[in-house]
């Protein structure tokens, strides 16, 4: 049986629209999303180096 991954975009935007753009508090939220669990256990936040 294959597996569904589902990605929901949850972060503040400057509207209801589906192509609002983020704040910069949804910018922050959007690269916290991006980090590894290795990364948090670590310690390391890092940006992510494909942003």
């Amino acid at each position: 049986m294959e597996k569904k991954i589902y990605v929901i975009r949850h972060c503040e935007s400057g509207g209801q629209d589906a192509d609002a753009a983020l704040t910069e508090e949804g910018k922050n939220q959007a690269l916290m999303l991006t980090f590894r669990k290795t990364d948090t256990e670590k310690g390391r936040l890092n940006r992510p180096s494909n942003l």
